[in-house]
Parts: C-alpha cells; sequence; structure tokens
C-alpha cells in the first residue's frame, strides 16, 4: 500500500490565497516517513536557496536513504520514537514534525 499526503502552505503574508493546492518540485520543504517514499526521493525534488530547501526525515524508521547525503539541508528526527517513549502514542509524531517544520519554515 502506498500512502502519499501534501500539505501546502504559503508563507509570504502578501498572498491572501492558494491559487493552486498541490505541492509543486521542487519543494521548499520535504518531510519523509518512510523507507519506500525515501527510496523515490531525488536531490533535485529540493529547492536550493538560503530559508529553504530542507529534508526532515526519521532515521529511527527509514534505514537507508542515499539521497538523504546530497541534500545539505537535512534534518533526521526520530519522530516515532520520541512520540511512544514521551507520549505513548506513534501518532504524536506527526506533531513532533509539524514542531520542526514551523520552527525551520517560521510560520508563527
Amino acid at each position: 500500500m502506498r500512502c502519499w499526503a501534501e500539505i501546502v502552505v504559503e508563507l509570504d503574508k502578501n498572498i491572501e490565497s492558494i491559487d493552486y493546492p498541490q505541492a509543486l518540485k521542487p519543494y521548499d520543504f520535504l518531510i519523509i516517513l518512510s523507507g519506500e517514499s525515501a527510496a523515490s526521493v531525488n536531490p533535485n525534488f529540493i529547492k536550493k536557496g538560503e530559508n529553504t530547501g530542507y529534508l526532515v526525515w526519521d532515521h529511527s524508521t527509514i534505514q537507508q536513504f542515499r539521497a538523504a547525503d546530497k541534500i545539505p539541508k537535512n534534518l533526521s528526527i526520530p519522530e516515532q520514537k520520541i512520540a511512544v517513549e514521551k507520549f505513548g502514542n506513534i501518532v504524536f509524531g506527526n506533531l513532533i514534525l509539524f514542531g520542526a517544520f514551523t520552527i525551520l519554515s517560521g510560520v508563527r
């Protein structure tokens, strides 16, 4: 079973609406949750720039992620492990990743 989700966030406060509700490559941020997704990542999927081009992934669930070494702004967080150990439920991993996203992106 393949699972894929996209979240579109407009960080420019001057833009009031999102015209096209699908994430387009190259991405500003890429959050990878599974080995299957990691296997399909190409470093060209991520923008290169000062406040963009972040890859966030979970090294406790993804054993091999060759593309991660080629992406300078790559942050590995063992979110599922933290979620289970600290909160007793794996679902909290999504909140941990969302927190990382808000810090990296500057969303307030």
